[in-house]
C-alpha cells in the first residue's frame, strides 16, 4: 500500500517496491521490467479523455533519448476505465532500449493513474512482463492518509 498516494497493489514474492512520496516504483528479481505507478487527482487529469492523458503522459517522459513515437491508445482491461499506449525508447544514462507501455486507468471522479512499464528490449523480458501486467491488474484505489 502506498498510503501517500492512496492506492495498492499485488507485489510478487522476489520483487521490490519503493515508494517515492505518492508514486511507486516496482521492480522485478530479475532487474529487466520496472512498474511505476503514480496518482493524479486533479480536475485536469479527472477531466481529460483517457486517450489524450495517455498519449501526452507517454510523449512527457523523461530519461530517453530522442522522441518517443507512441501508439495510437488502446482499451486496456482493468476494473476501473483505462487505455494503453506503447512505444520503444532508449534509455539515456544506459543506453538500454526498453518496451515502454504506459497505461491510464481511471476511478471516476476520484483518481487517474498512470503506471508505466519499462521493459528491457535487448533480454528475454517476456516472463517478467506478464507478470507486470497481473501486478497492474491487482491495482486499487485507496483512501489517501492524512499528513502527520
Amino acid at each position: 500500500s502506498n498510503r501517500a498516494g492512496g492506492f495498492a497493489l499485488g507485489v510478487p514474492r522476489g520483487w521490490k517496491a519503493t515508494d517515492r512520496k505518492i508514486s511507486t516504483l516496482v521492480r522485478s528479481f530479475d532487474r529487466l521490467v520496472a512498474v511505476s505507478i503514480t496518482p493524479d487527482r486533479t480536475s485536469e487529469a479527472l477531466e481529460l479523455p483517457l486517450e489524450d492523458f495517455a498519449t501526452r503522459a507517454l510523449l512527457a517522459l523523461d530519461g530517453f533519448r530522442g522522441d518517443i513515437d507512441p501508439s495510437d491508445p488502446r482499451p486496456f482491461k482493468h476494473r476501473y476505465d483505462g487505455v494503453r499506449v506503447r512505444a520503444r525508447a532508449t534509455e539515456a544514462d544506459s543506453g538500454v532500449e526498453q518496451d515502454l507501455e504506459l497505461i491510464v486507468l481511471r476511478r471516476p471522479r476520484l483518481a487517474t493513474f498512470t503506471v508505466v512499464i519499462a521493459a528491457n528490449a535487448e533480454r528475454d523480458s517476456a516472463p517478467s512482463r506478464r507478470v507486470a501486467q497481473r501486478v497492474v491488474d491487482t491495482l486499487r484505489g485507496r483512501p489517501v492518509a492524512a499528513a502527520r
